[in-house]
């Protein structure tokens, strides 16, 4: 019984440091996209031109990174829901399996009286 609620602590653990590994991620990830987004502008400030197309190329890569922003946060998004889901799952059958130990130690405190 104890091996069991240690086993499930642990599991919770590991859950609570994958969940904070995934926020981590989520944080450096958009970092990772914001500085190459203000190194781009950096760029195209230090060498400016009026062209119509250097215009579009620039949107088109401002467009790709926000689709890859929005990807990865969605992705990163679900995993955490999934996490969350899952620890929550261990909570009630750690909870339950709790209950029900304390009912057989309790019914068996009555047949030894």
């Amino acid at each position: 019984m104890v091996a069991r609620r240690q086993v499930r602590t642990m599991i919770e653990y590991i859950l609570v440091v994958l969940t904070a590994l995934l926020a981590t991620t989520c944080i450096l990830q958009r970092k990772r996209y914001t500085d190459l987004r203000d190194e781009y502008h950096h760029y195209l400030d230090n060498h400016e031109c009026e062209s119509p197309t250097v215009q579009r190329v620039e949107n088109h890569y401002e467009d790709i990174i926000d689709r890859m922003q929005e990807r990865h946060a969605a992705k990163l998004a679900i995993q955490a829901e999934e996490y969350e889901e899952k620890l929550e799952e261990l909570r009630q059958e750690g909870k339950q399996s709790l209950e029900v130990n304390v009912k057989h130690e309790f019914d068996a405190g009555d047949t030894n009286e």
